[in-house]
C-alpha cells in the first residue's frame, strides 16, 4: 500500500487498551499495482491465455478476478504468463478502459515482452520452450473446435485470445499483499472493546480501523457495484454512523 498505511490508528487504539481481531485476516491481494519490479501493465484480468513457469495451462482464464489470483496464488513462485499473438498489441491498445498503463510504457518498462518466435521468447521470459510451444499449440486447438474441454473456458471468452501467430507477447503477473483488512474488535455502535470485552469510553473507530469486517478474503466484485468501493464506502458510512453514535453518547 501507501507509504503512510503504518497502522496508526489501530496503534493508538491499542496504546489505550483496545483489543486487535483475532487472526487469520482476511486476505487483499491483487495484481494491481504490481510487487514486480518492472511495474505494471493493462489488462490483468483479461482472459489472455496463462501458462505458469513451466510454460503450463493451469487454469479457465475468464474467472473472476479475485479467484483468478487465488489460482495464481498456487503456482511456483505465485506468478504466471499472459500469453498472446500479433493482435494482442492493437487489441490490448482499443480498450477504452486503459488508462495509467498503456501498451508503449509498459513495454518500454519491460512489464511486456516481445519475441518474434515462440523460441525467443521462451527465452526472454525463462520458462521452457516446449511447454510454451504445447500449450499455445493446445489453446488454439481449443479455440478452433469452439470447446475448452480442457478447463471450460467459454467460447466467447476466445474471442481476442487466440494466439496463431508471431511475433508473441507476454506480460507477466505475480499477485502482492496490497494490506491485511484487520481491525480493532467493536460493539455495533463502532466503540472499541478492550481484551475483557468491555467498552472504552469516547473511543470510537471507522473505516479501516474496524476489524471483523471481512471474513476469508477481500473481494472485488463490489467495485463494479458501489462506485465508492469497499474501503471508502465504509470509511464514510462508519465515519458518519461514529460521529452520530459519540453525540448521542
Amino acid at each position: 500500500g501507501g507509504a503512510f498505511n503504518t497502522g496508526d490508528g489501530h496503534k493508538m487504539a491499542l496504546w489505550v487498551g483496545g483489543q486487535m481481531q483475532k487472526g487469520a485476516f482476511a486476505n487483499m491481494i491483487h495484481f494491481d499495482p504490481t510487487v514486480l519490479p518492472e511495474g505494471n501493465a493493462p489488462l490483468s484480468d483479461f482472459p489472455f491465455l496463462a501458462v505458469n513457469l513451466n510454460g503450463d495451462r493451469f487454469m479457465n482464464e475468464e474467472i473472476v478476478y479475485q479467484y483468478k489470483i487465488n489460482a495464481a496464488l498456487s503456482q511456483p513462485e505465485h506468478t504466471y504468463f499472459q500469453i498472446g499473438g500479433k493482435e494482442m498489441p492493437d487489441f490490448v491498445k482499443s480498450q477504452r478502459d486503459i488508462r495509467k498503463y498503456t501498451w508503449d510504457d509498459a513495454f518500454k518498462r519491460g512489464a511486456i515482452q516481445e519475441g518474434a518466435t515462440i523460441e525467443e521468447l521462451a527465452g526472454k521470459i525463462g520458462i521452457p520452450t516446449k511447454n510454451l510451444r504445447a500449450s499455445i499449440e493446445r489453446y488454439d486447438e481449443l479455440i478452433a473446435k469452439g470447446e475448452d474441454v480442457d478447463f471450460g473456458k467459454s467460447p466467447a471468452k476466445f474471442a481476442n485470445t487466440a494466439i496463431k501467430e508471431g511475433p508473441y507477447y507476454s506480460i507477466k503477473r505475480r499477485a502482492g499483499i496490497l494490506t491485511c483488512p484487520g481491525g480493532l474488535v467493536t460493539n455495533e455502535r463502532l466503540q472499541v472493546l478492550d481484551n475483557d470485552n468491555h467498552v472504552i469510553n469516547g473511543l470510537y473507530v471507522a473505516g479501516n480501523t474496524v476489524g471483523r469486517f471481512y471474513g476469508y478474503d477481500y473481494p472485488i466484485h463490489g467495485f463494479n457495484i458501489i462506485e465508492s468501493g469497499h474501503s471508502s464506502g465504509r470509511a464514510m458510512t462508519f465515519g458518519r454512523l461514529a460521529a452520530k453514535f459519540a453525540m448521542e453518547d
